[in-house]
């Protein structure tokens, strides 16, 4: 999903996270998580793309899809599952706005990037970090050609 589409769904998530909890801290952490989990795409480009960091290439529709691996470290329902898992231990508000934050950012980019952006590319499974680490995070296995086939 387009980063504007994530800064104006981080600003709904933290409104609806303020409403209810009257915590503006609470709010910042789920906005800026459904925000930031996209500064791995950053690091990522920095590693993998064989053109120079500019917004214009950083931007190109098929840039990540022509590097021969794709990590996105952050990009993962694990993670999301991980950070509920230590809120409901620890207790600690702050762990549940960013589980929540992390999870808004992959539904939306389950829907933003699946149907509309790359459709018929990624596997259902590419939001899983175990998925990509079992494929090597090789592009070929993690995607597939254009209508669906392999």
């Amino acid at each position: 999903m387009r980063p504007v589409w994530h800064a104006a769904a981080g600003v709904g998530l933290g409104a609806a996270v303020y409403k209810a909890t009257s915590d503006w801290r609470l709010a910042a952490v789920a906005a800026g998580t459904e925000v930031l989990t996209d500064l791995d795409h950053v690091l990522e480009h920095m590693l993998r793309s064989d053109r120079p960091f500019c917004v214009r290439t950083f931007f190109s529709k098929r840039n990540s899809l022509d590097w021969p691996k794709m990590m996105f470290p952050l990009h993962a329902y694990e993670w999301a599952a991980l950070l509920a898992a230590a809120a409901a231990w620890s207790g600690h508000r702050e762990l549940w706005a960013a589980a929540l934050g992390l999870a808004v950012h992959l539904l939306l980019d389950e829907i933003g990037n699946r149907r509309f952006i790359y459709p018929g590319y990624f596997s259902p499974w590419f939001y899983f970090f175990t998925y990509r680490l079992s494929a090597g995070f090789r592009v070929e296995r993690l995607i597939r050609e254009a209508g669906g086939k392999k």
